[in-house]
């Protein structure tokens, strides 16, 4: 299994079940402590860096399994 840290928003772990493989995106996304008009930036930052990386996997390997988690 592969491991890595994306910018401090979410770690990515690659691992294989049943013969397919699978990618987790574990988030841990920026709070909204503050109120949404200071958090919802930063939140926004990181959902398009979160899809970005996603399309990013499923244009390489169309067949990939992805799974995103955590709290948005």
């Amino acid at each position: 299994m592969e491991k890595e840290n994306i910018q401090g928003i979410c770690w990515w772990f690659l691992g294989f079940w049943m013969e397919k493989k699978w990618l987790s995106f574990v988030n841990h996304w920026p709070s909204r402590r503050g109120g949404e008009a200071i958090s919802m930036p930063k939140r926004n930052a990181a959902a398009a860096l979160l899809k970005q990386e996603m399309d990013a996997l499923r244009e390489k390997n169309p067949n990939i399994k992805l799974i995103a988690m955590g709290d948005f």
